[in-house]
């Protein structure tokens, strides 16, 4: 047999270098590799869809605004917080429409433990014919952050220094607002509004409030209260507390009102 002699060159052509033998192994690891992700991540997707988990970052954040905003883990926690952020919305109170229009001189001090409310003036210099009944409607509010700052500052304003000579003339325009939060179906709201009737007995007292004629239309809502045996405990413990401190105090004639027209409260 005669023996095929080849060039140097007919070698390079006919056989693949040691650097051909790498490039194909990184190119077929390549492929084997993205293929490998791509089962992996098929695999990854199907049991995430079986445990009807979020796939992705934007089906976890949607999820997520499905849940009520929370302003705090107090004992408010079960109202969510409003999205300020909405446009063309209509408010529940006009508490709620002054304060993001930012004629509220009030804002929430958010502390380490609690949160507590701080006026950007002093009380003592602040408008009570128009703040005292906003904060008076808003006892009817159910989102945050109108929840915390009205109760919160209808409290201040009731039980500031000298506060007397300036609640006594505007009971004819509080009284109604205390009276349609009395008649909430929101046990809280209720609680909310006994305890600001509780601050104006201890601050206008019996008499006054006798005087002005604005103790009745309060009785009548409370009498209907008590009535439904659906009223929750709290509110209860708030109407006796309200009657045990009158009785303590000068307006005795109040706890005596309370009595007489409630028959059933003991």
């Amino acid at each position: 047999a005669r023996e095929m002699k080849t060039t140097p060159t007919q070698q390079a052509r006919g056989k693949p270098t040691s650097g051909g033998h790498a490039a194909t192994a990184t190119q077929t690891h390549g492929v084997g590799a993205k293929s490998t992700h791509a089962a992996a991540a098929a695999t990854t997707t199907a049991r995430t869809a079986a445990s009807g988990k979020p796939a992705n970052a934007a089906a976890a954040s949607r999820e997520q605004q499905k849940c009520p905003l929370k302003i705090t883990h107090d004992k408010y926690d079960h109202y969510a917080a409003d999205d300020t952020l909405t446009t063309d919305k209509r408010y529940k109170t006009g508490f709620s429409t002054a304060f993001m229009r930012g004629s509220i001189p009030c804002h929430i001090n958010h502390g380490c433990v609690v949160h507590s409310l701080q006026w950007d003036t002093p009380i003592k210099a602040q408008d009570y014919a128009y703040l005292l009944p906003l904060f008076c409607e808003g006892l009817s509010e159910i989102d945050h952050p109108y929840v915390f700052i009205s109760r919160c500052g209808l409290r201040d304003l009731l039980l500031a220094e000298g506060a007397r000579e300036r609640v006594t003339p505007l009971l004819p325009v509080c009284v109604p607002y205390i009276r349609t939060a009395l008649r909430s179906s929101n046990e809280d709201i209720a609680k909310a509004a006994v305890e600001a009737f509780g601050h104006i007995v201890d601050v206008v007292g019996g008499p006054a409030l006798h005087q002005s004629g604005q103790l009745k239309p309060l009785l009548v809502p409370l009498k209907q209260r008590l009535a439904n045996a659906k009223t929750s405990d709290s509110v209860r413990d708030a109407l006796h507390k309200l009657v045990e401190t009158a009785d303590e105090s000068s307006a005795r004639e109040i706890a005596a009102a309370i009595k007489s027209a409630i028959p059933t409260f003991c």
